[in-house]
């Protein structure tokens, strides 16, 4: 029996407080469990694999790699996804999509029920409000 995902999310990685870059990138996925459920399972994968992706990984300006160390400690837990050395060989290197995909992972480490899909720019609907003058 697959569980009806109904509640649309949206992630954001980036610069989300506007105080540096101002550059953000957002992800929506359809989730059968609410947005602060995922939150509560995500703090229980912190602590099952030791470390906090979100404070962690990504948190300087153009940094997107991950130390070896805390990579192993995501294996241990049961991550099975390839990955590209960086050239000096200190770690890992991410992109958006896979930092994203690590994230969802300890989502559903944390709680196992959670399911989601994808949400495609073409599945959204979009309605032009206008109001050009307001973001001057």
């Amino acid at each position: 029996m697959t569980t009806v995902k109904n509640y649309m999310i949206n992630l954001v990685v980036g610069d989300t407080g506007g105080d540096g870059h101002d550059k953000t990138s957002k992800t929506t996925i359809n989730s059968n469990i609410t947005a602060s459920a995922i939150l509560k399972a995500y703090q229980k994968a912190v602590k099952i694999v030791g470390f906090d992706l979100i404070n962690e990984v990504g948190v300087e300006y153009e940094d997107t790699s991950m130390p070896w160390k805390l990579f192993n400690k995501l294996k241990a837990a049961g991550y099975t996804k390839s990955v590209t050395p960086t050239d000096d060989k200190k770690g890992i290197w991410l992109d958006i999509d896979e930092y994203i995909g690590m994230y969802l992972w300890m989502v559903s480490l944390g709680e196992p029920k959670f399911q989601y899909s994808l949400v495609t720019e073409k599945q959204l609907a979009t309605i032009d409000l206008g109001g050009y003058g307001f973001l001057s």
